[in-house]
């Protein structure tokens, strides 16, 4: 990684020639002490790593701009951006996920390769990304018709940083995107966090009892009451067996995910979870350990068995159980949510019962209780003016 420093010299007023004291050795001029920029990076030369640096510069932006045409005419990094990505691929697929690697591709694939792929990197200027997230800022997705959100183009920002990384570690060149901050977020662009209450969940689940489809009814019910009871992710409850169910301790265990973010031609495949900490036990309240006995006492009356809870030889289909959601939510008068807002809506209700945040950090897998207070922190009670009022209850 290049690294940068100024340093003081004396130069000559007269031949602009480096000088010890106060006059030239060279013309006899007068000298003074001026400020320069240097930059050293190590670079190959016949095989070996060997360390370089180019000197004299008024500013920064100088010896950035010398150290990337160094290597431009070096030739240090001349495969074309397209190139350089598959290699990328490549290696980082060794020890990533699946789903991390499809999203990878798909965000490359679809707004960063159609605009750099045919570029030599060393040949991306500063003006060129910024023109590029400019456009960027302009594309409207294509499911909503409207302009992308601050979060995802910095989401974008970051994929072609974190190539930008591996180019720089790899080739000794330097990576100009981290000279561009990410945009900022207006207040206008925070989006509110959707979420059911306890009274609109029930609603909920009073217009799935009216479905007259016998095993639509019992599916949908037991589904989303287990999203809205455990607040698990949605890939790890569809990678549920009837056996990750423990009906005499009341217990859940969650030790997989399932995704359909595959990178061959399966529908769909079984990994581990998100982190070490989503590998978890979670203790299950009397109603859902109820709701989901009469389930598998169902599907054994219907001979469904198979290696997933919800429905058995194959995994519940996405689009059914989105479609349904959105049926039923008009039919009960309530919005509509994402199937990841029961995630949220679990963690609201923990909250509003009491719960403390590590608690609630536990039960959803996150990593540490920093990450809950990111996301949730606005709903727990214990704000400043409440806190006052407890420390004035102090006698």
């Amino acid at each position: 990684m290049p690294s940068y420093s100024l340093r003081e010299r004396r130069e000559c007023l007269v031949c602009r020639k480096v000088c010890r004291g106060d006059k030239c050795e060279i013309c006899g001029g007068k000298t003074k002490v001026v400020s320069k920029w240097s930059v050293r990076f190590n670079v190959k030369v016949n095989g070996k790593i060997v360390n370089k640096r180019l000197s004299g510069f008024d500013s920064r932006q100088d010896a950035e701009i010398a150290c990337r045409n160094f290597f431009k005419n070096a030739g240090g990094c001349s495969g074309s951006f397209g190139d350089i990505f598959n290699e990328y691929i490549t290696k980082i697929s060794r020890t990533l996920k699946g789903a991390t690697i499809y999203n990878k591709c798909n965000i490359f694939k679809l707004h960063i390769l159609p605009y750099f792929s045919d570029y030599k990197i060393a040949d991306i200027t500063k003006s060129q990304i910024l023109l590029w997230r400019g456009k960027l800022m302009e594309l409207k997705s294509g499911k909503t018709q409207k302009e992308y959100s601050i979060k995802y183009i910095n989401n974008i920002r970051a994929e072609l940083c974190a190539f930008l990384n591996y180019v720089q570690e790899y080739y000794e060149l330097p990576n100009i995107i981290l000279n561009i901050k990410p945009l900022k977020k207006s207040s206008e662009n925070v989006k509110e966090m959707k979420f059911y209450d306890i009274t609109e969940f029930k609603r909920l689940l009073r217009a799935i009892r009216r479905m007259h489809n016998e095993k639509m009814r019992i599916l949908y019910y037991t589904f989303f009451s287990t999203l809205y009871y455990t607040g698990a992710r949605v890939g790890e409850i569809l990678a549920l067996s009837d056996d990750d169910i423990d009906f005499e301790s009341k217990v859940m265990n969650i030790n997989k995910s399932l995704t359909r973010k595959t990178l061959n031609s399966d529908k769909y495949k079984i990994t581990s979870p998100k982190n070490s900490s989503s590998i978890r036990r979670i203790r299950l309240p009397d109603k859902l350990i109820t709701t989901l006995q009469s389930y598998i006492e169902w599907k054994r009356r219907e001979g469904i068995y198979g290696n997933f809870l919800f429905c058995g030889e194959s995994p519940l289909n996405s689009y059914s159980y989105t479609r349904a959601l959105k049926k039923y939510s008009e039919i009960a008068h309530i919005k509509t949510i994402r199937i990841h807002d029961f995630r949220h809506s679990h963690a609201s209700l923990l909250i509003n019962l009491g719960a403390n945040v590590a608690l609630v950090s536990k039960r959803l897998g996150h990593t540490n209780t920093q990450q809950t207070l990111n996301t949730y922190s606005h709903l727990f009670p214990n704000s400043e003016n409440e806190i006052i009022k407890l420390l004035n209850k102090i006698s």
